[in-house]
């Protein structure tokens, strides 16, 4: 992709992590701080980041959100 297209982005929330993560919520805030949207089901969520200027942002934040999730 370049910087004037969007990369799709998808989430799928595994069972034992429903109940404590909403994959829409999650990816709907996480894409609108970058100009995304997204949105979805618990368990599955789609939406679209524009550009990838900030593409190894993007990656290192959602390391660090994977993270504190797994470690709660």
């Amino acid at each position: 992709a370049t910087e004037s297209q969007s990369s799709p982005i998808i989430l799928s929330v595994s069972k034992d992590l429903q109940g404590k993560v909403h994959a829409g919520q999650l990816l709907g805030a996480f894409l609108k701080e970058f100009g995304g949207k997204g949105g979805g089901r618990p368990d599955f969520a789609q939406g679209a980041l524009p550009g990838v200027r900030d593409a190894k942002l993007w990656r290192e934040k959602c390391r660090n959100i994977l993270q504190n999730i797994s470690e709660k």
